[in-house]
């Protein structure tokens, strides 16, 4: 049951995020300035991508 509640408490905490092309566009260039290529990194870069603008945005709203 503890196992249950842990995940429950983890998925509730996940945003769900589009890829939109603007995504796309910034993850390809954290991969090109990573000096990375290949679907094997695109999901990390997108993810990379996610936090960054999430990270700003909180940033913006500390201020």
């Amino acid at each position: 049951m503890a196992r249950a509640a842990i995940s429950t408490r983890a998925l509730s905490r996940l945003k769900v995020e589009h890829v939109t092309v603007q995504t796309a566009k910034v993850s390809a260039a954290l991969l090109k300035d990573a000096g990375l290529h290949g679907h094997k990194y695109a999901i990390d870069a997108t993810i990379a991508e996610a936090a960054l603008r999430a990270r700003a945005c909180c940033r913006r709203a500390q201020r």
